[in-house]
């Protein structure tokens, strides 16, 4: 890609989990010289050729718009997410973006989360402090604008949940994030803790209490369900007595209850706060032994197991399918299948439809090598279960030459082995101990390429590797001298 005027205005590379990039170019200017810069996914060495403009990039519409500025960040699931806290005079965006498709278009309040006032710098952070975007373990993220303004009430704050899959477009409001209600309450400010099940937690330091800017601390468990929308109070956060003191807060998460403790010092108190884990769909993926169907026997797969394709000639292919099911008490949102390596493709991707609880989608994946030895690669199945948001499976397969064993004219057709890490064929025959003879290559039978002197061993083996096979598979023969 090539910019215009003073170039391309690079800001940053991102390497996303769909095996694609993202090119942020948030100084970039159009021909007229307007800095509106431009954010584009590439997948390969030649996409994005040619210069930067809304058909292959997403940019912005007026000068100054800068999108990309507040950085990029990449979520598990293989989406990405876009800050661009100074676009439209300083209201701010933040886009979410599909890993797997391409970037085009400018940045609207139609396809992105954006202030409804001046200096609301939505997404707020830059590119060294991405502090506006913080991504969840679970793919979703949050989004802080501790300077949005709540109507007339300046630097209020905000802090929206944005779900991973599919991002949150519009302006941001109490109907959709956690706000301040006074000014100078800056909520959502820097401080945002997160926990590996996609709980989180903010301290709000300067929130006004009455006429005492006490503090508060907001927690959630990291859904859209129990994500606290409106005012900061105490159903949703635990709020300071003692004035001017609210950065003198202490507290941790445990997990497993799914609680928090609160420690306030000046207060003299410790405060638990929990919430109710709604109802979660939970990813289950297996093998099945047969294509379709209910019935389909299913064996079962845990995060990290071995999906083996077993050995097959170069070009020809070999399926597996591979169920997602969905064994919780609330529906399942599957989320894209990542596999990116060469000789192994997703033939048919599962569905993206929420699942019910007790549903299932399949996918098919295929080996089909176009060179020899053992191969493998990694696929990742994402969902919205809160506890295993991607699960990982390990491909594997061995591709041989179109012939299953040598032939020849002197000797007996013993077998061709595949060697490990690229290291050729190892090829063996049973002939007269003693002799000499040649052994021959050929791809198709007919044209003999290639040839060597091999001598039979006391035993009457002929052993020879081959370094350096044909792509395409090879026959090998013994002649006479």
């Amino acid at each position: 890609a090539v910019g215009h005027g003073t170039g391309l205005g690079l800001s940053q590379v991102v390497s996303l989990r769909s095996g694609a990039y993202v090119v942020n170019a948030s100084r970039w200017k159009t021909p007229s010289g307007a800095e509106v810069g431009a954010v584009m996914r590439m997948s390969g060495p030649t996409d994005g050729a040619g210069t930067l403009n809304p058909v292959n990039a997403l940019t912005g519409s007026n000068h100054q718009d800068k999108v990309g500025s507040g950085g990029v960040q990449s979520l598990p699931n293989g989406h990405f997410v876009i800050s661009s806290p100074s676009w439209s005079a300083a209201r701010g965006a933040v886009t979410w973006a599909d890993g797997f498709k391409s970037l085009t278009g400018v940045v609207t309040a139609g396809n992105s989360l954006v202030g409804g006032t001046t200096g609301d710098l939505v997404g707020w952070g830059n590119l060294s402090w991405p502090g506006g975007i913080t991504v969840l373990a679970n793919s979703h993220y949050l989004v802080a604008s501790p300077n949005w303004a709540n109507g007339n009430v300046p630097e209020a704050g905000a802090l929206t949940f944005s779900d991973g899959q599919h991002g949150v477009s519009g302006p941001v409001s109490a109907a959709n994030s956690l706000v301040g209600q006074s000014a100078g309450d800056f909520v959502g400010s820097p401080d945002l803790r997160t926990w590996k099940d996609g709980a989180w937690a903010v301290t709000s330091p300067a929130f006004k209490t009455g006429s005492d800017r006490s503090g508060a601390v907001t927690f959630g468990g990291g859904h859209a369900a129990d994500f606290p929308k409106g005012g900061v109070d105490s159903s949703n956060s635990v709020r300071r007595e003692t004035a001017g003191a609210g950065a003198v807060q202490s507290f941790d998460y445990h997990p497993t209850p799914k609680f928090w403790a609160v420690g306030s010092p000046s207060d003299n108190r410790v405060t638990l706060f929990s919430y109710t884990n709604p109802a979660a769909g939970r990813i289950s993926v297996g093998q099945i032994t047969a294509n379709g169907g209910v019935e389909a026997t299913v064996w079962d797969l845990p995060d990290g197991s071995t999906v083996d394709f077993g050995t097959v000639d170069v070009g020809q292919t070999v399926d597996r399918t591979v169920r997602v099911r969905n064994t919780g008490g609330g529906a399942l949102n599957p989320g894209a299948l990542m596999l990116n390596a060469p000789g192994f493709s997703v033939l048919k991707t599962p569905s993206q439809s929420p699942l019910p609880s007790g549903g299932w989608t399949d996918a098919v994946l295929r080996f089909k090598p176009s060179s020899l030895g053992f191969q493998s690669a990694t696929v990742r199945i994402v969902s919205d279960d809160p506890d295993s948001p991607v699960v990982t499976l390990n491909l594997r397969g061995t591709a041989r030459p179109y012939a299953a064993s040598p032939f020849g004219e002197e000797g007996a057709a013993s077998e061709i082995t595949m060697l490990p890490d690229g290291g050729g064929a190892s090829v063996r025959f049973q002939a007269v101990a003693g002799i000499t003879y040649i052994l021959q290559r050929s791809q198709d039978v007919v044209t003999w390429d290639f040839s060597t002197h091999v001598t039979a061993d006391e035993t009457g083996a002929v052993r020879f590797t081959d370094s350096s096979p044909p792509v395409k598979g090879a026959f090998y023969r013994l002649k006479a001298r």
